[in-house]
């Protein structure tokens, strides 16, 4: 029995692959590459994953990210099913601006931010 939080890689990348593989339209695979997942995008590569892209999230880049994603939805360029958890991840995520100038991002504690920084990411890709 897998242990509570672990993510099957194999999963993943059968979720990734099969509507980048029937739908046709999807341009690019950002993933986040940070720790662990490094290794994500080149078995995503192995895996015949087209298109697939690892990028850092340094505070310089969710910035970026973030920006672009609050761009698109000021547009009302941007539909997103009603999904309550995603729903509940763009409300609680916070910025506080650091001494250098740049934006921190965070979350509660016990919180989890992954769905908006990869609907963050599918927006940029």
């Amino acid at each position: 029995m897998p242990t509570p939080g672990y993510v099957n890689i194999a999963t993943v990348i059968s979720n990734v692959n099969m509507p980048q593989s029937t739908l046709n339209c999807i341009r690019k695979i950002m993933v986040e590459q940070t720790g662990v997942s490094e290794y994500v995008v080149e078995d995503m590569k192995n895996a015949g994953v087209v298109d697939v892209e690892g990028i850092l999230l340094t505070l310089q880049v969710k910035e970026e990210v973030a920006g672009h994603l609050k761009q698109i939805m000021l547009e009302k360029k941007l539909q997103i099913p009603y999904d309550p958890e995603l729903i509940n991840q763009l409300n609680i995520e916070t910025f506080e601006l650091t001494k250098e100038g740049r934006l921190k991002f965070s979350h509660q504690e016990k919180k989890h931010d992954d769905q908006f920084w990869a609907l963050s990411l599918a927006c940029v890709a």
